[in-house]
């Protein structure tokens, strides 16, 4: 489901006023790390346009789900990637994970992330 804007800045202050409301520090970050998928794609994008020198407010198709769309993978498995780590991340918070171990999960999914945008950066 594309929420567009207005959906997707709903969705962000709901995530924000429950990450304010947890009781500490470590679960505010181990929560946040719940949604590296999503942050990690979103990071890579603007480093990316960001050094290439291209406009940040201008619309474009350089997220690595529209990549990985373009080179053929479906929307079902594109999302199910996103979704799997996300729910990856989310068992571990809620088994109670050492927030070092949610770190060291966050840094291998960013660095598969990081490989898969590379893989896929000049094929269009």
């Amino acid at each position: 489901v594309f929420m567009g804007d207005t959906g997707s800045t709903f969705l962000g202050a709901i995530v924000s006023i429950v990450i304010f409301r947890l009781s500490s520090f470590t679960e505010a970050i181990s929560s946040l790390l719940i949604l590296t998928p999503f942050y990690g794609d979103a990071f890579f994008c603007v480093f990316r346009r960001l050094i290439a020198g291209r406009n940040l407010f201008l619309s474009h198709n350089s997220h690595l789900y529209q990549r990985l769309y373009q080179a053929g993978f479906s929307p079902q498995s594109i999302s199910s990637g996103y979704i799997s780590g996300c729910v990856l991340m989310a068992l571990l918070f809620l088994s109670g994970v050492d927030l070092k171990y949610m770190m060291i999960i966050t840094a291998m999914e960013l660095v598969f992330m990081y490989l898969l945008d590379k893989k896929f950066a000049n094929q269009f």
